[in-house]
Protein backbone atom coordinates (compact mmCIF):
# COMPACT_ATOMS: atom_id res chain seq x y z
CA UNK A 1 0.00 0.00 0.00
CA UNK A 2 1.30 3.42 -0.98
CA UNK A 3 0.54 6.76 0.65
CA UNK A 4 -2.19 9.08 -0.60
CA UNK A 5 -1.31 12.38 -2.25
CA UNK A 6 -0.84 15.41 0.00
CA UNK A 7 -4.38 16.76 -0.31
CA UNK A 8 -6.03 13.42 0.33
CA UNK A 9 -3.57 12.63 3.12
CA UNK A 10 -4.27 15.92 4.91
CA UNK A 11 -8.01 15.37 4.51
CA UNK A 12 -7.60 11.95 6.14
CA UNK A 13 -5.62 13.61 8.94
CA UNK A 14 -8.46 16.06 9.57
CA UNK A 15 -10.93 13.20 9.86
CA UNK A 16 -8.68 11.26 12.23
CA UNK A 17 -8.11 14.28 14.46
CA UNK A 18 -11.85 14.91 14.53
CA UNK A 19 -12.30 11.30 15.63
CA UNK A 20 -9.99 12.09 18.55
CA UNK A 21 -12.12 15.11 19.44
CA UNK A 22 -9.44 17.54 18.24
CA UNK A 23 -10.15 20.57 16.07
CA UNK A 24 -7.66 22.25 13.72
CA UNK A 25 -6.98 25.93 14.41
CA UNK A 26 -4.26 26.69 11.86
CA UNK A 27 -3.15 25.75 8.37
CA UNK A 28 -1.51 22.30 8.41
CA UNK A 29 2.18 22.36 7.47
CA UNK A 30 3.34 19.38 5.42
CA UNK A 31 6.86 18.92 6.83
CA UNK A 32 7.72 15.86 4.77
CA UNK A 33 6.09 13.90 2.00
CA UNK A 34 7.95 10.99 0.41
CA UNK A 35 7.43 7.32 -0.33
CA UNK A 36 7.77 6.23 3.30
CA UNK A 37 5.78 8.84 5.20
CA UNK A 38 3.57 11.89 5.27
CA UNK A 39 4.48 14.13 8.23
CA UNK A 40 2.31 17.13 9.11
CA UNK A 41 2.65 19.71 11.89
CA UNK A 42 -0.65 21.31 12.83
CA UNK A 43 -2.00 23.74 15.42
CA UNK A 44 -5.09 22.33 17.13
CA UNK A 45 -7.46 22.85 20.03
CA UNK A 46 -5.15 20.45 21.91
CA UNK A 47 -1.94 22.36 21.14
CA UNK A 48 0.57 21.75 18.37
CA UNK A 49 0.46 18.15 17.19
CA UNK A 50 2.38 16.03 14.71
CA UNK A 51 0.58 13.63 12.41
CA UNK A 52 2.38 10.84 10.59
CA UNK A 53 1.04 8.36 8.05
CA UNK A 54 3.06 5.45 6.66
CA UNK A 55 2.58 2.69 4.05
CA UNK A 56 1.02 -0.60 5.02
CA UNK A 57 4.31 -2.44 5.56
CA UNK A 58 4.97 -0.09 8.48
CA UNK A 59 1.44 0.04 9.89
CA UNK A 60 2.57 -1.14 13.35
CA UNK A 61 4.43 2.12 14.07
CA UNK A 62 1.46 3.76 15.79
CA UNK A 63 0.77 0.73 18.00
CA UNK A 64 4.44 0.35 18.89
CA UNK A 65 4.94 4.02 19.78
CA UNK A 66 1.71 4.09 21.75
CA UNK A 67 2.69 0.99 23.72
CA UNK A 68 6.18 2.38 24.43
CA UNK A 69 4.70 5.68 25.58
CA UNK A 70 2.60 3.80 28.09
CA UNK A 71 5.56 1.78 29.38
CA UNK A 72 8.50 4.21 29.35
CA UNK A 73 7.17 7.75 29.55
CA UNK A 74 9.85 10.30 28.87
CA UNK A 75 11.78 8.37 26.21
CA UNK A 76 9.29 8.61 23.34
CA UNK A 77 6.95 11.46 22.34
CA UNK A 78 3.58 11.71 24.07
CA UNK A 79 1.06 9.85 21.93
CA UNK A 80 -2.38 11.44 21.45
CA UNK A 81 -3.81 8.79 19.15
CA UNK A 82 -2.88 6.06 16.72
CA UNK A 83 -4.22 3.45 14.33
CA UNK A 84 -2.96 1.14 11.62
CA UNK A 85 -0.54 3.21 9.56
CA UNK A 86 -0.90 6.52 11.41
CA UNK A 87 0.13 8.28 14.61
CA UNK A 88 -0.50 11.61 16.37
CA UNK A 89 2.00 12.94 18.92
CA UNK A 90 2.54 16.15 20.84
CA UNK A 91 5.08 18.73 19.73
CA UNK A 92 8.59 18.49 21.17
CA UNK A 93 10.64 21.57 22.00
CA UNK A 94 14.36 21.24 21.21
CA UNK A 95 16.52 21.40 24.30
CA UNK A 96 18.83 24.24 25.13
CA UNK A 97 22.51 23.40 25.16
CA UNK A 98 24.31 20.31 24.04
CA UNK A 99 23.25 16.72 24.63
CA UNK A 100 25.18 15.09 27.44
CA UNK A 101 25.54 11.63 25.86
CA UNK A 102 24.87 9.70 22.67
CA UNK A 103 21.15 8.80 22.26
CA UNK A 104 22.05 5.13 21.80
CA UNK A 105 22.35 5.03 25.59
CA UNK A 106 18.73 6.21 25.91
CA UNK A 107 17.63 3.56 23.44
CA UNK A 108 19.49 0.81 25.34
CA UNK A 109 17.89 1.99 28.60
CA UNK A 110 14.45 1.80 26.98
CA UNK A 111 15.25 -1.67 25.64
CA UNK A 112 16.26 -2.90 29.09
CA UNK A 113 13.04 -1.56 30.59
CA UNK A 114 10.80 -3.37 28.11
CA UNK A 115 12.78 -6.61 27.73
CA UNK A 116 9.77 -8.49 29.13
CA UNK A 117 7.65 -7.52 26.12
CA UNK A 118 5.25 -10.02 24.62
CA UNK A 119 4.89 -9.23 20.90
CA UNK A 120 1.22 -10.19 21.18
CA UNK A 121 0.74 -7.06 23.32
CA UNK A 122 1.48 -4.83 20.31
CA UNK A 123 -0.58 -5.41 17.15
CA UNK A 124 1.64 -6.09 14.17
CA UNK A 125 4.93 -6.18 16.09
CA UNK A 126 6.80 -9.30 14.92
CA UNK A 127 9.50 -11.33 16.64
CA UNK A 128 12.54 -11.73 14.36
CA UNK A 129 15.66 -13.61 15.36
CA UNK A 130 19.14 -13.37 13.85
CA UNK A 131 18.74 -16.92 12.53
CA UNK A 132 15.46 -16.05 10.81
CA UNK A 133 17.19 -13.05 9.25
CA UNK A 134 19.96 -15.30 7.89
CA UNK A 135 17.34 -17.64 6.41
CA UNK A 136 15.63 -14.69 4.70
CA UNK A 137 18.95 -13.50 3.29
CA UNK A 138 19.59 -16.99 1.93
CA UNK A 139 16.11 -17.00 0.37
CA UNK A 140 16.93 -13.75 -1.42
CA UNK A 141 19.66 -15.55 -3.30
CA UNK A 142 17.03 -17.76 -4.94
CA UNK A 143 15.47 -14.70 -6.57
CA UNK A 144 16.72 -13.69 -9.99
CA UNK A 145 15.91 -10.03 -9.34
CA UNK A 146 17.59 -9.66 -5.93
CA UNK A 147 21.24 -9.15 -6.95
CA UNK A 148 23.45 -9.19 -9.97
CA UNK A 149 25.64 -12.28 -10.37
CA UNK A 150 28.70 -10.75 -8.73
CA UNK A 151 26.82 -9.57 -5.62
CA UNK A 152 24.93 -12.86 -5.35
CA UNK A 153 28.10 -14.95 -5.54
CA UNK A 154 29.90 -12.90 -2.90
CA UNK A 155 26.96 -13.07 -0.52
CA UNK A 156 26.47 -16.80 -1.06
CA UNK A 157 30.13 -17.40 -0.19
CA UNK A 158 29.73 -15.43 3.06
CA UNK A 159 26.55 -17.16 4.28
CA UNK A 160 28.34 -19.75 6.47
CA UNK A 161 29.98 -16.89 8.37
CA UNK A 162 26.63 -15.15 8.79
CA UNK A 163 25.09 -18.36 10.14
CA UNK A 164 27.93 -18.72 12.66
CA UNK A 165 27.59 -15.12 13.83
CA UNK A 166 23.83 -15.52 14.24
CA UNK A 167 24.30 -18.60 16.43
CA UNK A 168 26.91 -16.78 18.51
CA UNK A 169 24.78 -13.72 19.26
CA UNK A 170 21.74 -15.86 20.06
CA UNK A 171 23.84 -17.59 22.72
CA UNK A 172 25.39 -14.41 24.15
CA UNK A 173 22.79 -13.87 26.85
CA UNK A 174 21.20 -10.54 25.87
CA UNK A 175 17.41 -10.63 26.16
CA UNK A 176 15.15 -10.04 23.19
CA UNK A 177 13.45 -6.66 23.37
CA UNK A 178 12.06 -3.92 21.14
CA UNK A 179 14.46 -3.15 18.31
CA UNK A 180 14.13 0.29 16.72
CA UNK A 181 15.29 -1.05 13.37
CA UNK A 182 16.47 2.24 11.85
CA UNK A 183 18.34 3.94 14.67
CA UNK A 184 20.35 6.99 13.67
CA UNK A 185 20.87 10.50 15.02
CA UNK A 186 18.00 11.82 12.90
CA UNK A 187 15.59 9.60 14.84
CA UNK A 188 16.45 11.06 18.24
CA UNK A 189 15.48 14.53 19.46
CA UNK A 190 17.24 16.28 22.32
CA UNK A 191 14.90 18.14 24.69
CA UNK A 192 15.32 19.88 28.04
CA UNK A 193 14.11 16.61 29.57
CA UNK A 194 16.53 14.38 27.72
CA UNK A 195 16.35 12.30 24.55
CA UNK A 196 13.09 11.43 22.81
CA UNK A 197 13.26 8.53 20.35
CA UNK A 198 11.06 8.75 17.27
CA UNK A 199 10.25 6.93 14.00
CA UNK A 200 9.59 3.37 15.19
CA UNK A 201 8.63 2.45 11.63
CA UNK A 202 10.91 -0.60 11.35
CA UNK A 203 10.48 -1.88 14.92
CA UNK A 204 10.34 -5.54 15.85
CA UNK A 205 11.20 -7.76 18.84
CA UNK A 206 14.65 -9.31 18.70
CA UNK A 207 18.37 -8.92 19.37
CA UNK A 208 18.82 -5.35 20.71
CA UNK A 209 22.28 -4.67 19.26
CA UNK A 210 20.81 -4.65 15.76
CA UNK A 211 20.52 -0.91 16.44
CA UNK A 212 24.30 -0.52 16.48
CA UNK A 213 24.43 -0.95 12.70
CA UNK A 214 23.99 2.65 11.59
CA UNK A 215 25.93 4.37 14.41
CA UNK A 216 28.88 2.00 13.87
CA UNK A 217 28.79 2.53 10.09
CA UNK A 218 28.73 6.30 10.64
CA UNK A 219 31.56 6.16 13.21
CA UNK A 220 29.55 8.18 15.72
CA UNK A 221 31.68 9.11 18.78
CA UNK A 222 30.37 7.78 22.07
CA UNK A 223 27.80 5.42 20.55
CA UNK A 224 29.34 2.12 21.64
CA UNK A 225 30.22 3.28 25.14
CA UNK A 226 26.73 4.73 25.71
CA UNK A 227 25.17 1.43 24.66
CA UNK A 228 27.60 -0.76 26.63
CA UNK A 229 27.05 1.22 29.82
CA UNK A 230 23.37 0.23 29.81
CA UNK A 231 23.93 -3.46 29.05
CA UNK A 232 26.88 -4.15 31.39
CA UNK A 233 24.57 -4.84 34.38
CA UNK A 234 22.91 -7.54 32.26
CA UNK A 235 25.89 -9.24 30.61
CA UNK A 236 29.48 -9.72 31.78
CA UNK A 237 32.03 -7.59 29.97
CA UNK A 238 33.75 -10.17 27.75
CA UNK A 239 30.49 -11.56 26.41
CA UNK A 240 29.13 -8.06 25.84
CA UNK A 241 32.26 -7.04 23.93
CA UNK A 242 31.90 -10.07 21.67
CA UNK A 243 28.21 -9.34 21.07
CA UNK A 244 29.02 -5.73 20.19
CA UNK A 245 31.76 -6.88 17.81
CA UNK A 246 29.39 -9.23 15.98
CA UNK A 247 26.36 -6.91 15.99
CA UNK A 248 27.14 -4.91 12.79
CA UNK A 249 26.70 -8.05 10.67
CA UNK A 250 23.31 -8.76 12.26
CA UNK A 251 22.18 -5.17 11.82
CA UNK A 252 23.35 -5.00 8.22
CA UNK A 253 21.39 -8.16 7.41
CA UNK A 254 18.18 -6.72 8.84
CA UNK A 255 18.71 -3.42 7.00
CA UNK A 256 19.29 -5.28 3.74
CA UNK A 257 16.00 -7.15 4.13
CA UNK A 258 14.06 -4.01 5.00
CA UNK A 259 15.32 -2.21 1.91
CA UNK A 260 14.41 -5.24 -0.21
CA UNK A 261 10.90 -5.08 1.22
CA UNK A 262 10.65 -1.36 0.43
CA UNK A 263 11.73 -2.05 -3.15
CA UNK A 264 9.20 -4.86 -3.47
CA UNK A 265 6.20 -3.19 -1.83
CA UNK A 266 6.60 0.58 -1.75
CA UNK A 267 9.01 2.19 -4.22
CA UNK A 268 11.82 1.40 -6.63
CA UNK A 269 13.21 4.91 -6.38
CA UNK A 270 16.95 5.11 -7.10
CA UNK A 271 17.61 6.21 -3.52
CA UNK A 272 16.27 2.90 -2.16
CA UNK A 273 18.15 0.87 -4.75
CA UNK A 274 21.40 2.57 -3.74
CA UNK A 275 20.67 2.02 -0.05
CA UNK A 276 19.93 -1.64 -0.72
CA UNK A 277 23.30 -2.06 -2.44
CA UNK A 278 25.00 -0.10 0.35
CA UNK A 279 23.70 -2.51 3.01
CA UNK A 280 24.74 -5.46 0.87
CA UNK A 281 28.28 -4.04 0.86
CA UNK A 282 28.17 -3.33 4.60
CA UNK A 283 26.99 -6.86 5.31
CA UNK A 284 29.88 -8.32 3.31
CA UNK A 285 32.31 -6.03 5.10
CA UNK A 286 30.96 -7.04 8.50
CA UNK A 287 31.32 -10.72 7.57
CA UNK A 288 34.98 -10.49 6.73
CA UNK A 289 37.14 -12.58 9.06
CA UNK A 290 39.32 -9.61 9.93
CA UNK A 291 36.26 -7.72 11.12
CA UNK A 292 34.69 -10.17 13.54
CA UNK A 293 37.53 -12.20 15.01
Amino acid sequence: MRLAADGQGVATMRARLAGLGVGITGEPEVVRRWALSLVVRVATTDGVLWYKAVPGIFEQEGATTGWLHGRVRGLVPEVVGWGDGWLVTRDLTPGAGRASAHPLGALARLQREVADINPNDVPGLARRSPSSMAAEVQALLARSDAFDARRADRLAAALPVLDAICRAVEECGLPDTVVHGDFQLGNALWTDNGWRLIDWTDAFVGFPLVDLAQPVADGEPGALSACAEQWLPVLEADRLRRAVRLAPAIGAGFHLLMHRRILDEVSRDQHFIESYHMWHARLLGALSEEHFR
